[in-house]
């Protein structure tokens, strides 16, 4: 596929989901023919290379049902180097029994995209530190 059809995909499945059952960061809601098997996804408390993995993954963590995810910006294309570039911003609730909610954040994603069409490494880097995301993730409220 060519970078801008990959970056409709992409705007898509980010903030509705591939079949419609919320953004992909939230839900695994992604359209997996556009990403290698062996995809790459880092994020700064993860680094996981499959992409059956990452989607297991992201259907454990969040509930769609109170959580959200919005393109600040439609993704931004670079043939030259065969990337799209998207900044976020997701809130929601985590499946924890306590169910804690994570406050809104923003992510600057990354996507490097191979000769074949197929995006084989998924860079994520948040506006909040790794231990303000842990530290919501196990505040327990009473």
């Amino acid at each position: 596929e060519c970078l801008p059809d990959l970056a409709k995909v992409l705007a898509r499945d980010i903030e509705r989901g591939a079949t419609g059952k919320g953004g992909y960061p939230i839900s695994g809601d992604l359209s997996p023919e556009i990403f290698r098997d062996d995809c790459r996804f880092i994020d700064p408390t993860n680094d996981v290379t499959s992409l059956a993995k990452y989607q297991k993954a992201l259907t454990i963590l969040f509930d769609p049902a109170e959580s959200y995810v919005r393109l600040l910006a439609p993704p931004v294309v670079d043939e030259a180097k065969r990337t799209i570039r998207a900044t976020i911003r997701s809130a929601g609730v985590l499946k924890l029994p306590w169910r804690p909610r994570i406050a809104p954040w923003e992510s600057y994603l990354v996507w490097r995209v191979d000769s074949d069409g197929l995006i084989f490494e998924q860079a994520q880097t948040w506006n909040v530190s790794s231990a303000d995301a842990l530290r919501q993730t196990f505040a327990v409220k009473f």
